[in-house]
C-alpha cells in the first residue's frame, strides 16, 4: 500500500516529535558492577555481556512508580512536539506493555503491573498528541534465535546478538524469531492500543525484504494511515529516517526526520548531565524546519519513570519559546533562498517568510526578496524596514528594539504571492558556498597514479570512484586529488572578506584532523596555494555530534557581480581514511560570523 500524502500531512505540518527510551536498562543508569558505561545506556547488556539470567533478575526491582503518562504528555505537548515514541521493546527484549506473547513484560514480570503503553495511548488522545511506537525488530538479546549475528557486524566493539548465552550463530534461526515473537508482538500493537499515527523501527538486521513487507502490509492492513520509518529495512518505508543523531544538509527531495539525544545518550545514564542548552536546541530545530525535515527529540526517564530534571528544564524553556514563535515551524514550507542566509533559518508560509535571527545585530540584511514587503512584525509589533529595488533586492530591518533574547522569530509579510531570487547570492555580509550546492569535476591530469583503479594514499590505496556528499553536508571518500569542486555565485556590493575553509567530520565522535595542501581559484585568478590546518574548532550548533574545525585562509577585496570559485586539493592526507571533508567556503566580512 503506497503513503497517501495527505496521511503525512500531520507528520510535515508538526516537524517536532518526542521520542521516549525507557526499559530494564533505565534501572541500571549506566552503571554495572561500579563500571560507568562507555556507551548509549540502552546498549548496557552488550556491553558488559551480562548474562540472560541475570538481567532477567532485574525484573524484581523495577517498580516505577513515578511514571506519569499524563505528565510525560503534557510535557510534550508545552514544548509544542506534535507526536509522541515510545520504546515498546528495544533490543533487550523487554516489553514495556502487556504483551500476551510473551510474559517478559512490564505488566506480567514487575511488581509494577501496569501497561504504560496503555496509559500513554489514553492521554495522546486525550491530550491530541499523535501516539507513535518504537520497536525493535530484528534484534533481542532475550531470544536465542533473534538477529545481528552476521559475520563482522559489531557496534563499536559490542555484539549485536547475544554470542553471550548463545555463542553458536549457526544454530540461530531468524525466521523462527520472526515468526514466533516479533510478527506476532507487533500485531498486538496496532491492533490493541486505538489509532497508531506512526510506527518507529530500528537496526534491520537479518530481517529479509519479504519479511520486511510482511511487516509493512500487517501495519497498514490494520493501520492504514499510520506512517511507517525507513529502518524498517529493505528500503520500505514512507519517510526516511537519518543515522543517530545526524544532523543533514544535503538532502534530495522527501520526507526526512533527524532522531538525536538532548545528552549523550539515549536510555538513561545517572551520571550523563552534558544536556543541550535549549536555545542550541531551538537553533537546531529551526534549522531544520528551514530545510523540511522532522526533529525527533529523545528523553531518557530514569528507573522509577521520571524524567530526568535536566530534561524537563530544556522541554519547559522550548516550551516559553514555542508559544511566542512555534508558527515559524507548524504548517510551514522550507526556506526559498538559495544564498544560505547566515542570519538565521526561515521557513515560508503562503503570503509571509518567517525568520529566525541566531545573532540579532542593529540591522538585518536579506537580499533577493523580488515581491513588495507589506511589514515586518516581531511578536506583534511591526519593526522599521526598508527595500532596494538594485540588483540586489535587499530587504533591510532594523532589529535594534528587540530585546536581547534567544532565537527571537519576525514574520515578513508580502504585498502579493511572493518571488524570490534562485540564485546562489551572497546575503548581507556573507555567503557559505555549501559543498552540497558546488559543482564537482574530475581533473584530466592524475599523479600519483598506480593503476587504473587506485591512487596511492599514504601508503594505502584508495578507490578513484568519484567522493560523495553525505547527509551531513560534507564529502565522504574524497581521498586522493582527481577532482575539484566550484560554484557560480552573485556578490552585490565590493567589500574586503576573509575567506575560510569549513570541515566537518562524517565519522560521529571522531578526532577531526586537517593537514591537506589546496589552490583556492577566484574568476581565473590563483588567491590561495599551500597548505590548510584547523585554525580553530568551528561554531557548529547545527550539527552538534559530529566535529567541525575551520581553516582560515586569505583576506581579499571581492568586486560586485557574478564570479566563480573554485578549490582544488593538490595534496590529501588519508590518514584514518577521512580524506578531505570539506563542508563549506566561507566568504564573510571581518568579525561577522556565518552560521553552518
Amino acid at each position: 500500500m503506497k503513503l497517501n500524502d495527505q496521511d503525512a500531512l500531520w507528520w510535515q505540518d508538526a516537524r517536532f516529535g518526542m521520542m521516549i527510551h525507557w526499559g530494564l536498562y533505565s534501572l541500571l543508569g549506566g552503571v554495572y558492577q561500579g563500571q560507568k558505561m562507555d556507551y548509549i545506556g540502552e546498549w548496557i547488556q552488550s556491553r558488559y555481556r551480562i548474562p540472560k539470567e541475570e538481567y532477567e533478575s532485574l525484573v524484581t526491582k523495577f517498580n516505577p512508580t513515578s511514571f506519569d503518562a499524563k505528565r510525560w504528555v503534557a510535557l510534550a505537548k508545552e514544548a509544542g512536539m506534535g507526536y509522541l515514541i515510545f520504546t515498546a521493546k528495544h533490543h533487550e527484549g523487554f516489553a514495556m506493555y502487556h504483551s500476551l506473547v510473551d510474559s517478559y513484560n512490564i505488566y506480567d514480570a514487575t511488581p509494577f503491573a501496569r501497561d504504560p503503553l496503555a496509559e500513554l495511548a489514553k492521554e495522546c488522545r486525550s491530550q491530541g498528541i499523535r501516539l507513535g511506537i518504537y520497536y525493535s525488530q530484528s534484534l533481542d538479546w532475550h531470544d536465542k534465535d533473534a538477529g545481528g549475528c552476521e559475520a563482522g557486524h559489531t557496534n563499536f566493539g559490542m555484539s549485536w546478538t547475544n554470542d553471550w548465552d548463545y555463542p553458536d550463530n549457526e544454530k540461530k534461526n531468524f525466521d523462527r524469531y520472526f515468526e514466533r515473537k516479533a510478527l506476532p508482538q507487533i500485531e498486538e500493537l496496532v491492533t490493541r492500543y486505538g489509532e497508531i499515527s506512526l510506527f518507529w523501527f530500528d537496526t534491520p538486521l537479518s530481517i529479509s525484504k519479504k519479511q520486511c513487507q510482511t511487516i509493512y502490509d500487517l501495519v497498514k492492513r490494520h493501520q492504514p494511515h499510520c506512517l511507517i520509518n525507513s529502518r524498517l529495512g529493505n528500503g520500505l518505508g514512507d519517510y526516511e529516517s537519518l543515522g543517530d543523531n545526524m544532523i543533514p544538509d544535503a538532502l534530495k527531495e522527501g520526507r526526512y526526520e533527524v532522531a538525536a539525544t538532548m545528552n549523550d545518550t539515549w536510555g538513561y545514564k545517572s551520571f550523563d548531565h552534558h544536556y543541550k542548552k535549549s536555545k542550541d536546541i531551538i537553533l537546531l530545530l529551526t534549522s531544520l524546519a528551514g530545510k523540511g525535515i522532522n526533529y525527533l527529540l529523545n528523553v531518557g526517564p530514569d528507573g522509577k519513570g521520571a524524567f530526568p530534571p535536566e530534561s524537563e528544564t530544556v522541554l519547559k524553556e522550548i516550551g516559553v519559546w514555542m508559544k511566542r514563535n512555534g508558527y515559524f515551524l507548524h504548517h510551514t514550507s522550507p526556506c526559498p533562498l538559495l544564498g544560505n542566509p547566515i542570519h538565521g533559518a526561515i521557513t515560508s508560509s503562503q503570503d509571509s517568510l518567517n525568520l529566525c535571527l541566531y545573532e540579532p545585530k542593529k540591522n538585518i540584511v536579506l537580499n533577493g526578496i523580488l515581491s513588495p514587503v507589506a511589514q515586518v512584525e516581531h511578536e506583534g509589533r511591526a519593526l522599521p524596514f526598508t527595500q532596494s529595488s538594485d540588483s540586489s533586492h535587499s530587504l533591510t530591518i532594523d532589529v535594534s528594539s528587540i530585546k536581547k533574547e534567544f532565537n527571537p522569530v519576525l514574520r515578513i509579510r508580502f504585498m502579493e504571492s511572493p518571488h524570490y531570487d534562485r540564485r546562489l547570492i551572497e546575503q548581507g555580509s556573507g555567503i557559505a558556498l555549501k559543498a552540497k550546492d558546488g559543482t564537482l569535476r574530475e581533473m584530466s591530469e592524475r599523479k600519483h597514479k598506480i593503476n587504473s583503479s587506485f591512487y596511492q594514499v599514504d601508503g594505502t590505496q584508495a578507490s578513484l570512484a568519484k567522493p560523495t556528499i553525505n547527509p551531513i553536508g560534507s564529502y565522504a571518500g574524497w581521498l586522493v586529488p582527481n577532482v575539484e569542486l566550484s560554484w557560480d555565485f552573485v556578490w552585490f556590493h565590493e567589500k574586503k572578506v576573509d575567506l575560510s575553509l569549513l570541515f566537518l567530520d562524517f565519522v560521529h565522535s571522531h578526532s577531526l584532523s586537517i593537514h591537506h595542501e589546496v589552490k583556492i581559484i577566484l574568476d581565473g585568478t590563483l588567491l590561495y596555494q599551500g597548505a590548510i590546518q584547523k585554525d580553530e574548532d568551528a561554531t557548529n550548533p547545527i550539527s552538534p555530534y559530529y566535529q567541525a574545525g575551520r581553516s582560515n585562509l586569505v583576506s581579499f577585496m571581492i568586486q560586485q557581480g557574478a564570479h566563480h570559485l573554485v578549490v582544488r586539493p593538490t595534496k590529501i592526507d588519508g590518514k584514518d581514511q577521512i580524506g578531505f571533508c570539506l563542508a563549506a567556503v566561507e566568504l564573510k566580512s571581518t568579525n561577522n560570523l556565518i552560521h553552518f
